[in-house]
């Protein structure tokens, strides 16, 4: 659209002075001295902008105030601009700069008309009537569920104007977004994002072997080659024709999630090759890898699930039920830019209104102050929702000394299902300490991070004083808040069901060691609740890697399936007046970097980086740093080493469900090396007074015990926390209704003997769906149970019912038939290998691939012929037991009849060298010196928690042989590590690489350390029970092409692991080391084999 010329709009502003100050609508008092101007969807820009008059955008609005501030400048009260009911499409941002600023007294407001609901919306509704059944045979044979070929429509989305569908590309954590592009278009149906084509189309799988793990972060071909996987699934088989396919998980460590492109797919090997590398290399670690696969036309067969054929323009889609039932608009989004964009501008108000679709964010707010966003919906942005100070993905750079705005506001909104962060603030003076006082506050966001899944959170806090208060955050994979720089406050919120998809990360996650003077944030009167509950990994409050100076204090925390507040190795962590209830461990002050042995984390990572920094910062002297952070100055005279600076004072524990671990202490923390503040602290197991935790009030009475048993104990105003009255748009309503249940589809055929889910979905997708009844018309034909499950028990026809047990007049029918034809019959089972050659305990995996490709019931039967030779579970996972042979079989579950075989020939048991420990147990001078280590009756006892080695040699290529007698378990495990780079130390403390074999009560762990973990293997402990005295050989053997673990008991081979890696870090020869971590009363004692 051409811009208005300056006459033109001071014609108009003349023509509105002489018509006179428009009424305001009732109530807004604000508006009674300002004036107003109007935009509505029928309007036009060559109007005056009056209520009868209005404009059609915003632009027009903008200018004529360009105009008013230019002739007789604001008046009192400022000017609002009033946008009538309907949605206004945007294909570019909308622009303020500091010439569209209001004042204090008179400001800028943008807002929906009383009563009206406005959308803003940054996508293109396409015609429900241009979606057309699939004819393309191609296309057709190319899906490969038969059953869904029907029901696949395609839209021409080029015929219809839209040639811009964006790229897929490569993003993820660290420098995989250093190559990412804008967000690609995606669907919405009704407002609710669609999937795109995918497999599985649930739950992931995993990687097998890895060949090659490729580059590194800090290799340079990182972004030009990747590694490659062994995988087991035989779904590559049918994506012969897909020329890009991604996978999405993690291919290393938990949060080191990645968004990687297939380059290739060797379906005779069944390898996988990425076409990027992935940050620490392909690995397997102490998380489980997993991932899936997109943009699979051939796997569109769920509903909701779609695909782009760029080249064609063709939009493909497997209707869901808000499509089948006509409910809601059909939308992709098309802006790839900041829907708002402020540069400069100050004192402007944005209000109810909803922002919606986008590729990019819905607001950008650089420099400038008192920018209010309120009571508006922000839904459906890729990118983001709103950053302040930060350029979006779209942006060009921003000079630093511009991203300076300051009191900048997010307040009472509604921000949801957003592909990236929701909130980032930014602001402040990192100079001199000035706050930026950059706010959200009182908003609910939830559901981010869908497209960007790691280190996303709902809010980021950056720069120095900018707050989070009053928010209701939940419902992400990764983070609630990410926190860098100083002096922020985190007040009031609450925060649940966050990090749901990745580990070793928080609700509130800092990770400052490398900047120790970012300090002074304060997180104080949130709720943690319902976190990490069934995810090893997730915390509540994580200063992780050293971070210092950060206060937690009044909060309550609850139901915390890890630790409620975990500090790794950092210092001036003061935990105090905070209610833990149902904390698996209260407070944990992790060892994990700490130490000051040669090689320690701190010498080797940190220490060069803090003297660089205080010497370029002239130790901080005469800055506000050291006025503020007195502390710093004494920073090199404190113990960097073993921090004792952390407190945890005046804490409430009860945990009335959760057993608390064994490794935490009287006051409620895990302290292993004693090293914190602990004092004041009630641990109990009555309640100190809640008015009804059961109900989740938890608010302290007045005589509750805790005011008497903690002196001072400050109440904490639980009512207040989390969002207050009404947020998002004001007239919305508080819940969506229920209007409506449909079947994804009208009919559907299944097999005889077939199980299939199949719910109805609430209309429209969001409301509240409440309970449903389902029932068959022919129970004998087709069963349903409550959750909808389909059970094929006869051929025939029945009809299934869903109704809402809430309102019976909502209700749909799916016919179902049943048929006992085979709709996709199975030909033939391939197994590979044909052969197997292993050692006693070796493993190795069998993969059967059942033909044809589309087969529909691919399910196999595995058997052994000789059980007591080799075993193999239904996953096709061998195990050999001893010397001998066998033949496995795979027989198909349709047709006992196809089957497939494979041979194994276990070998007998290798002359392996054994070094028994005889002379080293007996050896007082070469162990490592602790009151823990008892030499009683020429064994060795360690009672004290920890890790203790054999100094006096190292060990090589051979089976170590000893016996050993365990303790109690009491919830703890004890455990041995070979090869390692030191003794004393865990491997997971300053890098101390070898193998460690873990064993608990109920199962015993294989993991490698190189020096970060990979967790090799997991098994049932059968073998070693407390109490008792066993023999054990155990060691690592060298040998062509890798290194061999074994454990045996006796004759009992439990474990025998190859570790085939090319670029083995852990030395050919190590030290010996005992772990005992068996509960409070645990001990292990090594006792001289009796047999040589």
């Amino acid at each position: 659209m051409r811009m208005m010329g300056k006459r033109f709009w001071a014609a108009v502003l003349l023509l509105t002075l002489g018509l006179g100050w428009f009424p305001a609508p009732s109530g807004y008092a604000q508006e009674e001295t300002g004036k107003a101007f109007y935009v509505a969807t029928d309007g036009s820009d060559y109007n005056t902008g009056g209520i009868n008059d209005p404009f059609r955008t915003l632009e027009a609005a903008r200018n004529a105030i360009r105009v008013l501030k230019e002739g007789e400048g604001l008046p009192a009260g400022g000017v609002t601009v009033y946008i009538r009911e309907g949605t206004y499409p945007r294909s570019e941002s909308f622009e303020l700069t500091e010439a569209d600023s209001g004042t204090a007294d008179s400001p800028i407001v943008y807002r929906a008309y009383p009563g009206e609901t406005v959308q803003l919306s940054g996508g293109a509704n396409l015609d429900r009537t241009g979606f057309q059944p699939v004819d393309d045979p191609d296309v057709l044979k190319r899906i490969i569920d038969p059953a869904a070929r029907g029901k696949v429509v395609q839209f021409d989305l080029a015929a219809a104007g839209l040639a811009d569908y964006g790229q897929i590309s490569r993003h993820g954590y660290w420098k995989a977004s250093d190559i990412s592009l804008l967000a690609p278009m995606q669907l919405y149906i009704g407002g609710q994002g669609m999937t795109l084509a995918r497999w599985p189309n649930a739950g992931t799988v995993q990687m097998g072997d890895i060949v090659d793990p490729g580059p590194t972060v800090n290799d340079p071909d990182l972004q030009t080659r990747g590694g490659t996987f062994k995988y087991a699934y035989d779904r590559p088989l049918f994506w012969k024709q897909a020329d890009e396919i991604w996978l999405d998980g993690i291919f290393g460590y938990s949060w080191e999630w990645s968004y990687n492109k297939i380059a290739s797919i060797d379906t005779d090997k069944k390898t996988i090759t990425l076409q990027y590398g992935e940050m620490s290399g392909i690995q397997k670690n102490w998380y489980p890898d997993f991932h899936f696969a997109e943009n699979l036309l051939e796997e569109i067969d769920a509903p909701g699930e779609y695909y782009i054929d760029r080249a064609k323009g063709l939009l493909y889609l497997f209707p869901n039920a808000d499509f089948r039932t006509g409910n809601g608009e059909i939308t992709v989004t098309t802006l790839n830019k900041p829907m708002i964009a402020t540069n400069g501008a100050s004192y402007i108000r944005f209000e109810e209104l909803q922002l919606a679709y986008g590729r990019d964010t819905a607001a950008v707010l650089i420099g400038g102050s008192h920018v209010t966003i309120s009571h508006c919906d922000i839904s459906n942005f890729a990118g983001g929702a709103v950053f302040v100070n930060v350029p979006s993905k779209a942006m060009e750079p921003v000079a630093d000394n511009l991203l300076n705005g300051h009191d900048h506001l997010i307040d009472s909104t509604h921000i949801h299902h957003i592909g990236a962060l929701a909130v980032t603030l930014n602001g402040g003076n990192a100079a001199t300490l000035e706050p930026g006082n950059n706010r959200v506050a009182n908003s609910h966001i939830h559901d981010f991070a869908f497209y960007n899944k790691a280190y996303n959170p709902g809010v980021v806090l950056r720069g120095v004083g900018n707050q989070a208060v009053g928010n209701e955050i939940h419902d992400a994979p990764h983070p609630g808040i990410l926190i860098f720089g100083n002096d922020h406050l985190v007040e009031y919120n609450n925060i649940y069901d966050v990090c749901k998809l990745f580990s070793d990360l928080g609700a509130i996650y800092m990770n400052a060691g490398a900047t120790p003077q970012e300090r002074g944030t304060v997180v104080r009167r949130n709720y943690f609740h319902h976190i990490g509950e069934n995810k090893p990994g997730v915390e509540g409050v994580y200063p992780d890697n050293l971070t210092m100076g950060l206060t937690i204090e009044q909060n309550v925390f609850y139901k915390m399936g890890n630790a409620a507040i975990k500090n790794n190795a950092g210092a001036y962590i003061k935990a105090t007046n905070n209610l833990f209830i149902d904390a698996y461990v209260p407070f944990d002050n992790q060892e994990m970097f700490l130490g000051d042995a040669p090689g320690n984390k701190i010498d080797e990572a940190y220490m060069p980086q803090w003297k660089k920094l205080f010497q370029d910062n002239g130790d901080f002297i005469g800055t506000p740093y050291l006025a503020k952070y007195p502390e710093l100055a004494r920073f090199f005279q404190e113990n960097r080493y073993y921090p004792d600076t952390n407190d945890f004072q005046n804490n409430v524990v009860y945990n009335p469900t959760l057993q608390h671990s064994s490794e935490v202490n009287a006051q409620g923390a895990r302290d292993v090396l004693n090293l914190l503040n602990s004092a004041g602290n009630w641990v109990t197991d009555q309640d100190p007074g809640f008015e009804n935790l059961a109900a989740g009030d938890l608010r302290l009475r007045k005589d509750a015990a805790v005011f008497s048993r903690i002196p001072g104990f400050v109440d904490i105003p639980f009512e207040q926390i989390g969002t207050q009255g009404k947020v998002g748009v004001t007239h919305a309503p508080d819940a969506v209704q229920l209007t409506g249940l449909a079947f994804p589809y009208a009919k559907i055929t299944i097999e005889l003997g077939q199980t299939l889910p199949v719910r109805a979905a609430p209309i429209p997708w969001n409301a509240d769906l409440g309970a449903v009844t389902y029932e068959s018309s022919d129970p004998a034909i087709a069963k349903v149970d409550g959750n909808g499950g389909i059970q094929a028990l006869a051929p025939g026809v029945a009809v299934i019912r869903a109704q809402s047990a809430a309102n019976p007049a909502l209700s749909d029918e799916l016919e179902v038939t049943v048929t006992d034809e085979i709709l996709e019959p199975v030909t033939g089972i391939e197994l590979s290998p044909a052969a197997l050659t292993l050692e006693p305990g070796e493993r190795s995996p069998l993969a059967a691939t059942v033909l044809p490709p589309a087969a529909s019931n691919k399910n196999v039967k595995w058997m052994s012929s000789n059980p007591k030779v080799a075993i193999v579970d239904q996953a096709g996972l061998v195990t050999a037991l001893k010397p001998g042979s066998a033949t496995l079989t795979a027989v198909s579950a349709e047709n006992d009849k196809i089957k497939a075989q494979s041979t194994v020939t276990v070998r007998a048991w290798p002359n392996y060298p054994v070094q028994t420990l005889n002379k080293a147990i007996k050896d007082q001078k070469g162990w490592t010196k602790s009151d823990a280590v008892d030499f009683r009756k020429g064994n060795v006892r360690i009672a004290g928690q920890g890790v203790f080695g054999y100094e006096a040699q190292k060990f090589g290529s051979a089976l170590l042989k000893f016996n050993a007698k365990f303790g109690a378990y009491d919830g703890g495990w004890y455990g041995f590590a070979l090869r390692s780079d030191r003794t004393g130390d865990p491997t997971w403390v300053n890098g101390n690489k070898g193998y460690l074999i873990v064993i608990k009560e109920d199962q015993i762990e294989f993991q490698a350390w190189k020096p970060g973990q990979k967790m090799v293997r997991i098994i049932p402990n059968d073998a070693f029970q407390g109490g008792r005295e066993y023999e054990i050989e155990i060691g690592v053997i060298r040998s062509a092409g890798g290194e061999r673990f074994i454990l045996k008991s006796g004759s009992r081979v439990i474990l025998n692991e190859w570790d085939a890696d090319a670029n083995n870090p852990i030395a050919a020869e190590g030290y010996f080391n005992v772990y005992n971590y068996g509960g409070k009363t645990g001990a292990i004692e090594l006792i001289p084999a009796k047999n040589k």
